[in-house]
């Protein structure tokens, strides 16, 4: 017995199925949104496609981009100087890396009253972000772990928190 929802039913099935299978989908990321180079050279190309010129090429694993712009399997990136190209989206992973804007001091804790100095790094240094709340960062630079104030660093944005 055939209902009558039943040919809708297989027609919409059939659309979802070719839909997946395409990867015609858009991306349900929030633009722009943080990344990091997941490889040690990249090249970044004018244009979303390997056709396209490389206009530089990125040679420091886990440096964190900003993604501004999808199409296909490209993102369009930029860094923390404001330079934007083109990028595979295989070359780049979701982990959270920062590069230092100028020297700052990593502390023990984002309280005050335990606000414990731990090291002391360098300005362009890229380190790994753990989390962030309100105006700090968790994050790690070589083998010290600790906090650093959200505008020390680039790789996360001021009302952003996890």
């Amino acid at each position: 017995m055939i209902n009558s929802y039943q040919p809708t039913y297989i027609l919409k099935l059939t659309l979802l199925l070719l839909i997946f299978a395409d990867g015609a989908f858009a991306s349900t990321k929030e633009l722009p949104r943080f990344a990091a180079l997941k490889v040690s050279e990249a090249n970044i190309r004018t244009g979303p496609g390997s056709t396209y010129p490389v206009k530089w090429v990125f040679v420091k694993k886990n440096m964190p981009v900003e993604i501004i712009a999808e199409f296909e399997n490209w993102y369009k990136i930029r860094d923390n100087l404001q330079y934007q190209g083109w990028v595979h989206k295989t070359l780049i992973y979701s982990k959270r890396y920062f590069i230092s804007q100028k020297e700052a001091i990593l502390y023990k804790s984002p309280l005050k009253k335990y606000n414990i100095p731990l090291y002391k790094f360098e300005k362009n240094i890229i380190g790994q972000i753990k989390s962030c709340r309100a105006e700090w960062c968790e994050v790690r630079y070589k083998d010290y772990y600790g906090w650093t104030h959200k505008s020390n660093i680039w790789g996360v944005y001021a009302s952003e928190n996890f």
